[in-house]
């Protein structure tokens, strides 16, 4: 959400600067006689008129910038290989890899399926897959969560994690995924593979 807001901001400075130069007359950059109190964009500033739309109040603005916020919230529907790793980047500042793993402590009845997102990441020189075979693999890894219809739980369980993948200690960090292994077994047997 920060790297959305964050985005958001940037555009936006990056429209006041455009219609900065918008206003500047055509023969300005070449005179060197501009003075930005002489520019139109001084004016609006000046009125108070910092909106990008003309006419258009600063509450009517943050309105609608809010609305696109709000618009542009991940679908707890589905899940991708992308939006895995951009989740596991904004949380640990690496590209880890996942895991799917069956926990069965007491026997078959309680048996659970986790990921566990492990302490290699891409980019370190003994990590085992190309960048073509981690993408593919982490869409994999989305698909199944989407469905089962865990991701938001998914994406919930990596957010509030206080764990953090340690490759000293070679310690994984498990996401309960709170579904049957039957589940993992059906649908890796149905993949396709291309």
């Amino acid at each position: 959400m920060r790297s959305v807001i964050t985005l958001m901001l940037a555009m936006l400075a990056m429209v006041a600067v455009v219609e900065g130069f918008r206003a500047l007359p055509p023969n300005a950059a070449n005179s060197g006689g501009f003075s930005l109190r002489s520019s139109s964009l001084w004016a609006k500033k000046k009125s108070g008129k910092i909106t990008p739309n003309e006419g258009e109040s600063m509450e009517e603005y943050r309105k609608s910038i809010l609305n696109i916020i709000k618009e542009s919230t991940p679908d707890d529907r589905k899940l991708g290989g992308r939006e895995i790793l951009n989740l596991l980047i904004s949380k640990w500042g690496a590209a880890y890899d996942l895991q799917i793993r069956v926990n069965a402590p007491f026997g078959e009845e309680s048996a659970n399926v986790y990921i566990n997102v492990m302490w290699q990441y891409f980019g370190q020189k003994s990590f085992r897959m190309e960048e073509r075979e981690y993408l593919e693999h982490l869409e994999a890894i989305g698909r199944y969560v989407t469905s089962i219809d865990r991701v938001g739980d998914f994406r919930g369980a990596i957010m509030e994690s206080r764990k953090r993948p340690n490759a000293y200690f070679g310690y994984a960090v498990p996401i309960p995924l709170n579904v049957k292994p039957a589940t993992a077994d059906k649908f890796f047997k149905e993949l396709e593979y291309d």
